[in-house]
């Protein structure tokens, strides 16, 4: 298993970063979205994507913890390649076309707590 985070580590104190390190969580900094660059973070996370799939052919399980509609592309090329597309999604703002990219989708609340997938008339109405 590999887990990659991403994010804008200056905010992520150097022992917390060591102590996430220490466990094999490869972390990888990405700018914080502005308006001159916003979508240089996403470009770097689905090329690191696709630079993963590379190396873990299918089949393969892919878990996005995101409500950004700038994966969904990305992510169900994936889906029609047979990656099995795990999400977790915020209860607001999750872009539908993403949610809808996923083969199983949990609420983020729900998957911190081990909570099971939603089912798919739950997923109908988180995408309305």
């Amino acid at each position: 298993m590999s887990i990659y985070a991403f994010g804008d580590m200056q905010l992520i104190p150097h022992l917390t970063q060591q102590a996430l390190i220490s466990t094999g969580i490869d972390l990888h900094h990405v700018p914080p979205k502005d308006n001159d660059d916003k979508d240089v973070s996403d470009y770097k996370i689905i090329g690191d994507i696709f630079n993963w799939t590379m190396t873990n052919p299918i089949p393969a399980n892919i878990m996005v913890i995101s409500g950004d509609k700038d994966y969904s592309v990305a992510l169900h090329q994936l889906r029609l390649r047979r990656y099995n597309i795990l999400l977790g999604v915020p209860l607001n703002g999750a872009s539908p076309s993403l949610v809808i990219a996923g083969k199983q989708v949990w609420l983020w609340t729900s998957l911190l707590a081990g909570g099971n997938p939603l089912t798919k008339t739950a997923i109908a109405q988180l995408i309305k």
